[in-house]
Parts: structure tokens; sequence; C-alpha cells
């Protein structure tokens, strides 16, 4: 059994697809973890509205409900919880964003021998070279970040410490500043806090967040955590990921064809997930699909054999 705790936190309502990410992460852990002990950070509206359909979670993880300040829209609140939860949890945790699935056991987690740990962002080179990242930085009010380390938040590993205290009450605040400079990306107020705090983050290996839409597919065959960035800055979710949210809408829950993608993360769950159009389009065209409707139990056989793969 882990002793580290796994932490969420969810700030939701029935118009977004949050709460139906945080249950496919959720799901997925406890799939390959079922021992974990789960927590998730909700803000009062969003508790509030975790009824009917939506009370599922409580059966799989303890949710905590904290103030948040008032006139706070959902994404400041959703910051607030997540640069506040040092400060919120007591004991070790390791912190998943929602759009993540974990794809194998995670009790190795106990052995890390960091205090604050994270992966690069983008899987890509730790020290920042990217200019688009940097100008971000610097419109938040921060020095120049060239050059400096950059890390992903996504997934965080904290140990229970005065020290992360202290680092997560300055993010806050350095978020703060970033915010009112117009940049609502908790990153670079991340980075700007491991400068001043000399550099305490430790980088961790890719598998734990294995960014693979951006420069993490090396990473994939390997990873026990999946981060797969569910929009992207995009308005419209590809129709393929909408059909699973909505179905876990419909139920407020995952199901067995749900967990049947789950079980297989790094192929299945994977191969939905890098379906563009033009795959899609691929397959819909394809001879095999029509083993779906003409030979229906020729389809189920293959599906079988292909299950112990």
């Amino acid at each position: 059994m882990m002793n580290t705790k796994i932490v969420y936190v969810l700030v939701s309502d029935e118009s977004d697809y949050y709460y139906e990410q945080v249950m496919l992460s959720i799901r997925s852990l406890i799939y390959y973890n079922p021992d974990a002990r789960i927590e998730v950070l909700v803000d009062n509206a969003t508790f509030t509205n975790l009824i009917g359909n939506r009370e599922a979670i409580k059966q799989y993880a303890d949710v905590i409900e904290v103030d948040t300040p008032a006139g706070y829209d959902k994404m400041r609140r959703s910051r607030y919880l997540k640069t506040n939860m040092r400060n919120l949890v007591a004991g070790d945790f390791l912190f998943l964003d929602c759009d993540t699935v974990v794809c194998e056991s995670i009790e190795e987690i106990d052995k890390l021998d960091v205090n604050l740990g994270m992966v690069a962002d983008l899987n890509g080179p730790l020290l920042l070279d990217e200019e688009y990242t940097v100008s971000k930085g610097i419109k938040a009010g921060f020095p120049d970040f060239t050059g400096k380390p950059y890390y992903n938040s996504g997934v965080i590993f904290v140990k229970d410490t005065d020290m992360n205290m202290l680092f997560f009450s300055s993010w806050y605040e350095n978020y703060l500043k970033s915010e009112s400079h117009g940049v609502f990306n908790d990153q670079p107020a991340l980075c700007q806090t491991n400068v001043e705090f000399g550099y305490i983050i430790s980088e961790i290996p890719g598998i734990w967040n294995c960014q693979f839409k951006m420069k993490g597919f090396p990473y994939l065959k390997k990873a026990k955590i999946l981060h797969y960035y569910a929009n992207n800055g995009n308005s419209e979710l590809p129709f393929h990921i909408k059909e699973v949210f909505d179905r876990v809408k419909r139920l407020g829950d995952v199901d067995e064809h749900i967990i049947h993608l789950l079980k297989k993360p790094r192929t299945v769950f994977y191969s939905l997930l890098d379906m563009n159009p033009d795959k899609a389009f691929d397959y819909l065209s394809s001879d095999t699909i029509s083993l779906f409707y003409a030979h229906p139990l020729l389809f189920r056989l293959v599906s079988k054999v292909l299950s112990f793969n």
C-alpha cells in the first residue's frame, strides 16, 4: 500500500468536462492501485453541485471543501487551490492534473528520494530555451527565464516539509503577480518561485508525466502517468474524446467500456487520444470496420485475441 496519497484539484460545474476527466483519472489510478488514498480539493460551488450523477466521485475519494476568495471565477479558484494545496493537505502527496491517466502501479513513488519533484515541461529540455514561454514569463512580470529549469505542474510530488509549505505560499503570491499582468498559467510563477528558493525542485523521470502530445513520445512505452492535455488551448474537443466524456457525464461514472480503454492506456487509450480527423477517416473507411457490423462473431474473436497482447 502506498503511503503517499494522491491529490486532485477539481473546480467544475455541469457546463464543463473537468469532473469527467478527473473520474477517468481516478478510475485508472484505482485500477492499478486499488489501495490508493485519494483526496480531491474542491471549492464551495463545486462541492455544492456534486449531487445526482456527480456524486459518484465520493465513492472513490475524500472530497475536501475549501473556501476560496470571493469573486473568483472557475479558473482562478482552480489556481488558488493548486498553488495552496501543500497548506491544505496533510502528509506527503502526489498531485495529478485532471487530464491524466495512470498506466500501472505507482507505489514506487514512496521511494522517490526528493522533497519536491516534477518533470520538465513538454518532456523537452529542462533548461528553458523556448521563445514563446520565455516571453510569457516576461509578460507575467518576471525576469528572463532563458536557461532556467522549467517544469510542468501537471504532476507534482510533494513531501510534507516546512520548506514546501513556504514554497507553495510564495507560488501563490507569484501567481497573483502573474495574474495581475494578464498571465493565468501557473507555470511562470512556479519557475520564478523555484528561482527565488534556490532551485529546490528536483527533476524526476519523464515517465511520471508523459506529455506525449508534446515531446514525450519516447516515454510512452514505460509511462506511469499519461498527461494528455485534454483541451490544449482549443475551444473544441476532438469528437472521439468528447464522446468518452459525454458517456461519463451521462452515467456520472466510468463503465466497463471505458474501463477497457483504461486497461491499456499506452495502446488502446493512447490510440483514441492520438486519432486526428485524418486517422479517424482512414479507420472509418477501412475494410476492418466491416467486421464489427457484418461479421460480429469474427470481430469478437479478433478482439479477444488482441486482448491477450
